[in-house]
């Protein structure tokens, strides 16, 4: 693996949807999980990969400084940017520092090149995928502990937990019941100091065609997409039991 590439399967240059203001969106190469409704299958598809080396992510990412002005970014999401926790720091030096970063991340990867991105970000998306073992394993092929011990160091961190966002995607028929997502408030309030943010993202099934496409089984076809007004409702309940939570 070069240190000055990035192996990636697409990008956004004008995302208002992965970071604060407006983003350049890199979607990077590989996953260690296999999440039951992943939007994007095609980061476990080698020949889907791309490269996209130093000198043209910069060049890219200057194109879009016009927009950005002094409040957006570039967003590392994928796939999973941790794994290219050595590189994304690498890049930052690369820029001289004058860029502002953001991931989106699942927290499931154990790696020395991880505490020192952490240092570098201004902002990150981090996914609590299920919030208990057993739903991780089953339905993510991951681990909830090491995704609260990945947040753990976030927490220290009390600038960048301030700007952190803890995601869950609601599925019908798994987690789309208000005790579960009280659950995932609890685990929020019980193990963090600084991280209160928390946004609630509803099951679609707009990446059909990716599944059809690579030839990948889509175990949830039979799932209808949630209305976002099931959340709403949701959120309605949720801040009153949980003041002290930010709802987005």
């Amino acid at each position: 693996m070069e240190k000055r590439s990035f192996d990636y399967t697409s990008f956004d240059t004008f995302s208002t949807t992965d970071g604060p203001f407006i983003r350049y969106v890199l979607f990077l190469a590989r996953c260690p999980m296999r999440c039951i409704y992943c939007h994007n299958p095609e980061t476990f598809v080698p020949s889907a990969y791309k490269t996209m080396t130093f000198e043209q992510l910069k060049k890219n990412y200057d194109d879009e400084r016009t927009y950005f002005k002094d409040r957006g970014g570039i967003t590392f999401s994928g796939g999973e940017p941790l794994l290219w926790a050595e590189q994304i720091v690498e890049w930052k030096k690369f820029m001289n520092g004058d860029v502002n970063i953001c991931i989106e991340t699942c927290g499931n990867v154990s790696s020395p090149f991880v505490e020192p991105l952490l240092d570098e970000l201004d902002s990150m998306f981090c996914d609590i995928k299920f919030t208990n073992e057993e739903d991780y394993k089953k339905y993510a092929h991951g681990s909830l502990q090491r995704t609260l011990d990945f947040l753990k160091l976030v927490d220290k961190r009390e600038k960048l937990a301030q700007n952190c966002t803890i995601r869950e995607v609601v599925v019908p028929t798994i987690n789309d019941n208000l005790n579960y997502i009280k659950k995932l408030c609890d685990i929020v309030l019980t193990n963090f100091k600084n991280i209160r943010k928390i946004e609630l993202l509803p099951f679609h099934d707009m990446c059909t065609d990716k599944y059809q496409k690579y030839n990948m089984p889509w175990v949830l076809k039979d799932i209808e997409s949630l209305d976002s007004e099931v959340i709403d409702d949701m959120y309605v309940e949720l801040r009153k039991l949980y003041p002290e939570i930010e709802f987005r």
